[in-house]
């Protein structure tokens, strides 16, 4: 493995690791100086508030990806907050173009020093959680060229406007867990109204996950680092497209609950939706890829192939957020595909996973409980790369 430094801002090293193939990529001559692979670039969760490039690593993804011949990379980005979804989206796209630069090539000291480059047009975006969430940003808004495929373990970001984002929490809703004190020491530094302390006014990209000791005298193995408390406690604000807009005052979280609520007693969805992207506004509206597939301006983007994996009991990303997105997608190839004629649209998946909660591809046996998915994931990836139709094509 290699790391990189990809962007260099507000005094940081945004950085991106950067594994090696474990077999050549088909199709390749392994006697050049050179290979070509294609890659996979993968965002972590964390609710975009904590973690940084190693933080819930997916070894299932990558293990499959780099025994197929890809190039496995894992970056930063900037954290919420002071930072917010404009940042992060700066980063993604600054990131899109520093690895499509045709320039660009890797040195592996486990490859003895060969040099592997990206093969053009042939980069897979992929995330988990909020990784997914910058996985369909990039989607959005990388281009020349547009990623290749889109791979989403239970993304956020699928469907922003619903009561999981927008509603105040009166009862324990994540895993059963107990509600936060917005006024807690710890966490009061990162609420708005802000009281900035060094540890929460400086831009970050690099929150490291950590946990109190077993001995710790009141709370053994709880998180020590106060960020992994903070999309909960957001959430439970129901405040969370505050702090990722920056659009604190007015609250566009208690604008847009109003629409929310209206909807509900006066107003269709169709019509929610109209007013919602009225209240967003344009400044922040390229921050909710929902509105990408389903306004009717002219230049609604056309996805890559997709597929979202997500767990039906799924209490910290709901899994209507990836059935929102799936529904969204499959619409939108139709209206292209009768726009142009073309008959073989393109297709998405949308693999749910039965009875299983956020974060289920880590648990120890997942790869016992859930290879099957995995694969399937992979696969349905692989053959968007490789432009395949079926198991038996091959790349062209």
């Amino acid at each position: 493995m290699i790391t990189l430094v990809y962007k260099q801002v507000s005094g940081l090293d945004l950085q991106v690791d950067i594994h090696p193939p474990w077999l050549s990529p088909p199709g390749i001559d392994t006697d050049s100086a050179i290979e070509e692979a294609p890659a996979v670039l993968f965002f972590h969760g964390g609710g975009l508030t904590v973690g940084n490039r190693t933080s819930w690593f997916p070894y299932w993804m990558q293990k499959r990806f780099t025994e197929k011949g890809y190039l496995f990379m894992s970056a930063d980005y900037r954290l919420l907050p002071p930072s917010t979804g404009r940042e992060i989206v700066e980063d993604v796209v600054d990131l899109w173009v520093f690895l499509n630069d045709p320039s660009l090539s890797f040195k592996f000291p486990e490859l003895e020093g060969r040099a592997v480059n990206i093969r053009q047009g042939s980069m897979v975006v992929a995330g988990v959680s909020a990784g997914g969430l910058c996985a369909y940003l990039a989607a959005v808004h990388c281009n020349s060229p547009r990623p290749r495929a889109v791979l989403s373990c239970y993304g956020m970001g699928g469907d922003f406007l619903t009561p999981h984002y927008l509603t105040p929490k009166t009862q324990p809703f994540f895993r059963g867990r107990e509600l936060l004190s917005p006024t807690d020491p710890s966490l009061r530094p990162f609420v708005f109204p802000f009281a900035p302390t060094s540890q929460s006014s400086a831009p970050t990209s690099d929150s490291p996950l950590s946990y109190n000791p077993p001995g710790h005298p009141t709370k053994p193995g709880y998180p020590s680092n106060p960020r992994m408390l903070l999309a909960r406690l957001y959430l439970q604000l129901g405040t969370y497209l505050d702090y990722y807009t920056g659009e604190h005052e007015p609250s566009l979280s208690g604008q847009l609950r109003e629409v929310l609520q209206a909807e509900s007693e006066v107003i269709d969805k169709k019509g929610m939706l109209r007013e919602a992207e009225k209240v967003i506004g344009e400044n922040v509206l390229h921050l909710f890829p929902q509105f990408s597939l389903s306004n009717s301006k002219e230049d609604t983007i056309i996805w890559p192939p997709t597929v979202l994996i997500h767990g039906t009991d799924d209490t910290a990303v709901p899994i209507h957020e990836s059935r929102n997105l799936y529904r969204l997608l499959t619409s939108s190839r139709d209206d292209t595909n009768k726009d142009i004629g073309n008959s073989g649209a393109v297709e998405d998946l949308l693999i749910e996973v039965p009875g299983a909660e956020h974060s289920f591809d880590l648990a120890p046996d997942a790869e016992e409980k859930y290879g099957e998915v995995f694969e399937k994931a992979v696969e349905f990836v692989h053959r968007a790369v490789f432009n395949m139709t079926g198991e038996g094509d091959s790349a062209c």
